[in-house]
């Protein structure tokens, strides 16, 4: 797997998403930070509380469901799912990044041709005029996001 392309594809999805610090807009504004937290515990036995911010997006019949979590160690991971199908998992960080997609309850890492899809996806989504709106049951992806960043 070619790993530039894919943090490339990666970068890509989460600037026309406008996640990064940098950029508080769209999927990580305020708007959308939600109450719960993610509760990530170290190598060390630390536990820690992150920000999550869940969105979603309503296209012709369709509901794409965003969820983002900021890892406060440079790296950022964001869940998509539309409708019911599985939903793509995708991190973001300084030195390691990658899509994963969750197929019969675990993660498995994405071929660029499915990420290439993914990535033909969301420009697709943004070409259409969307509005995001809060996301409020989002306890599916929550879980999905908690094994996501447990299976790293």
């Amino acid at each position: 797997m070619n790993k530039n392309l894919t943090k490339e594809i990666v970068l890509h999805i989460f600037n026309v998403l406008g996640i990064s610090r940098q950029n508080f807009i769209s999927c990580i504004s305020d708007d959308f930070l939600a109450k719960k937290k993610l509760i990530i515990q170290d190598d060390d036995g630390d536990i820690s509380k992150t920000n999550i911010w869940s969105s979603k997006a309503c296209v012709s019949n369709s509901i794409f469901k965003f969820l983002t979590a900021d890892l406060e160690d440079g790296d950022f991971v964001l869940l998509i799912q539309m409708d019911e199908f599985m939903p793509f998992g995708i991190k973001y960080g300084p030195f390691d990044s990658y899509v994963r997609v969750y197929l019969t309850s675990k993660w498995i890492n994405a071929d660029i041709a499915t990420q290439a899809k993914l990535l033909a996806g969301i420009e697709d989504l943004l070409s259409s005029v969307i509005k995001l709106d809060v996301l409020e049951d989002f306890d599916f992806l929550y879980s999905t996001l908690e094994s996501f960043i447990v299976n790293e």
